[in-house]
């Protein structure tokens, strides 16, 4: 969970959401014990990203790694699945369309909204969801 994150989602709501312990800062203690430090890497079938900020858009497709998740990102070998939410001026901005299509040829996987007029708003929960399980499906 990124910084930016807890402003819409408290961390509490999303670790009793998940029964999961959540990190938020890279160098925080962990919750458990576990001696390698890749292990959030290499235990990850996939990578969601819901929502997407035109930010972790921009660290991603740039190769920078300055929090928890932007490190994962980089160290994640697996299929990454974005959902955006971005509002309509942003989005089109040149630099954020570029990153955008510069993670798309990285082979990063875009939830589509199917909305022509709005293509950066998030998409509904049943997309990403079958989304998700169609790319764990073409990983068999």
């Amino acid at each position: 969970m990124t910084e930016n994150a807890t402003n819409f989602v408290t961390p509490l709501m999303l670790q009793r959401s998940v029964d999961h312990p959540i990190q938020i800062n890279s160098f925080d203690l962990p919750k458990t014990w576990d001696n390698s430090h890749k292990s959030l890497s290499q235990k990850t079938d996939l990578l969601l990203i819901a929502p997407a900020s035109a930010n972790i858009l921009g660290k991603a497709a740039n190769g920078i790694s300055d929090d928890l998740l932007s490190t994962k990102i980089m160290s994640m070998r697996g299929p990454k699945v974005i959902a955006t939410h971005i509002n309509d001026m942003m989005y089109n901005s040149p630099s954020v369309l570029r990153n955008v299509q510069t993670l798309k040829n990285d082979g990063f996987i875009f939830v589509e909204n199917g909305n022509q007029e709005h293509p950066s708003y998030f998409p509904s929960i049943d997309r990403i969801v079958n989304t998700v399980i169609q790319v764990l499906g073409d990983e068999d």
